[in-house]
């Protein structure tokens, strides 16, 4: 299980780390970060709530219009199964245009959405598909 009270993203600012044989497991896990990285704040992205029950990536990106975005792709040397991944500050007011996209890749190299989404109060829908499912 990744966790990011056992791993850093270092140095803050960084847009790229590969994590090795994460907890034991033999996977490896390299993260990317991409698109209008420059709407960054100085020294994002980088780990945030040190030290607390709730350890987590931050980037805050400003955008200046919604045509902006910035893209955190993760890509696993082996397939996994995720689980419990959670998303923080996502905006639901009419001035932001933030959204969440999560795909994954089968067996067969088809792109899958995800099930079994659980969110805040300001997710209204994930690849398009209305939450909470009925």
């Amino acid at each position: 299980m990744f966790d990011w009270d056992d791993h850093t993203w270092s140095p803050d600012g960084s847009l790229h780390h590969t994590y090795t044989d994460v907890d034991g497991s033999t996977v490896d896990v390299d993260i990317n970060v991409t698109g209008d990285v420059q709407r960054f704040p100085s020294n994002y992205p980088r780990r945030k709530g040190v030290n607390t029950a709730d350890p987590r990536l931050g980037s805050f990106p400003n955008f200046i219009d919604k045509t902006e975005s910035v893209h955190f792709t993760y890509t696993f040397s082996q397939p996994v199964i995720i689980q419990n991944l959670t998303v923080y500050d996502i905006e639901g007011n009419g001035s932001y245009a933030d959204a969440v996209y999560v795909t994954g890749l089968n067996e067969s190299d088809q792109v899958i959405d995800p099930d079994n989404v659980s969110f805040g109060s300001n997710i209204v829908q994930i690849n398009g598909y209305a939450y909470p499912q009925s």
